[in-house]
């Protein structure tokens, strides 16, 4: 599952897209993820900043 974002970005983009993971590195529900991609593109579509999170285990 990828969930887009419009709106300017902290690193200057124009949009954000989140896709969410299970430990397993498998695309998954936002409710089931324990990492995710968080990234910033311009709207031309030219990355322009990653993140990667992860759920820290209990």
């Amino acid at each position: 599952m990828i969930q887009r974002i419009d709106g300017k970005t902290p690193f200057g983009g124009d949009y954000t897209e989140i896709s969410f993971f299970d430990k397993e590195g498998k695309e998954v529900e936002k409710q089931f993820a324990t990492k995710l991609v968080v990234k910033e593109f311009t709207n031309e579509g030219k990355l322009v900043h990653e993140t990667v999170m992860t759920k820290k285990e209990k």
